[in-house]
């Protein structure tokens, strides 16, 4: 027996679950909400024949935080909270789906953002709010430059993808909720040593290739030991404010670490002579504190990275130039 061939909106509609499959795929080995909105983002022609992919994240003032592909360029921006805009609007169960967005906004009197002004208006413009959990935590829209270029059943097939980027979302949101959990120092607050090894060998690959100077500080704190033996809150309120004094000393492109108990470190993009600078107004800082039952002396190391050169030794260089200030 012979078999019909598909209908032509059958075998669209086939095409599309076979790519939501594929899709699917790669939401769930998605690590950050970045990586699941660059998955749909390349699906996303091919599924609705959306030129842009944005994805509106709600802050707790109201404002949004913008993530908008088009072709292989990549944005991130803030959007101020605007009651009459579009994002909004599909909060409030009010817009989904519009074919001629000017002639919209010219009817309607909403109010549509020009993030990207190299670019011209969109022209049609769909988007359904993302759910985790009950909360509504963002918005997925697609566009293009096409007037009516999405249909209701485009909308529905949105709707669909939406609650899977919502469950890909909450895992991505869990799994950095982990992972910040497992890279941080529950005292101070700062990064752990963990975190230290990792970021310290992508920060080495990142200047093997880019070529730009980087620093490692290491701070010493003498007396912790000592201090420690008038009790556990007193030694670790110093620590605390030694987390406290070294984050008000970091530069813009700066980490801070804690590596022992009164040892920590700071991985810097800076030439030496500005970590020199740093590590001198640090070591005055602390020195110049007024410590609990016993004296602590804070002594700073730095060392450049030079080009392959071992993380080890690198580590190793800094120790000695700490020792060498004492």
């Amino acid at each position: 027996m012979l078999r019909r061939p598909a209908q032509p909106a059958l075998a669209r509609r086939l095409e599309r679950y076979e790519t939501l499959v594929d899709l699917l795929g790669a939401l769930a080995a998605a690590r950050r909400t970045e990586d699941v909105i660059g998955a749909v983002h390349e699906q996303a022609n091919r599924l609705f024949g959306a030129t842009i992919t944005l994805y509106a994240a709600q802050q707790p003032d109201g404002h949004w935080r913008v993530r908008l592909h088009e072709g292989r360029s990549v944005q991130d921006t803030t959007a101020i909270s605007n009651p009459e805009g579009l994002l909004e609007r599909v909060l409030q169960g009010r817009v989904e789906l519009i074919g001629d967005v000017a002639a919209y906004i010219r009817e309607q009197g909403a109010t549509a953002r020009r993030l990207n002004r190299n670019a011209p208006p969109t022209r049609a413009w769909m988007g359904v709010p993302v759910r985790v959990r009950g909360e509504t935590v963002g918005v997925l829209s697609l566009q293009s430059y096409e007037v009516n270029r999405f249909t209701p059943e485009d909308l529905e097939f949105l709707r669909l993808l939406g609650t899977h980027v919502a469950l890909a979302v909450e895992n991505t949101r869990l799994r950095e909720r982990l992972e910040r959990e497992a890279s941080t120092d529950d005292l101070t607050g700062l990064l752990n040593r963990r975190a230290f090894r990792a970021h310290r060998e992508e920060a080495l690959r990142r200047a093997d290739v880019g070529g730009a100077p980087l620093t490692l500080l290491l701070l010493r704190v003498d007396g912790m030991r000592d201090l420690s033996q008038y009790g556990l809150s007193i030694g670790d309120d110093a620590l605390a404010r030694v987390a406290e004094r070294l984050r008000a000393h970091l530069t813009p492109h700066a980490q801070a670490y804690r590596l022992t108990r009164s040892e920590f470190a700071v991985i810097a993009d800076l030439p030496e002579p500005q970590a020199r600078v740093v590590a001198h107004a640090l070591t005055a800082d602390l020195n110049a504190q007024r410590w609990s039952s016993a004296p602590l002396r804070a002594h700073v190391g730095v060392a450049v990275w030079s080009s392959g050169q071992d993380a080890d030794d690198w580590y190793v260089a800094a120790d000695q130039d700490a020792r060498r200030q004492e």
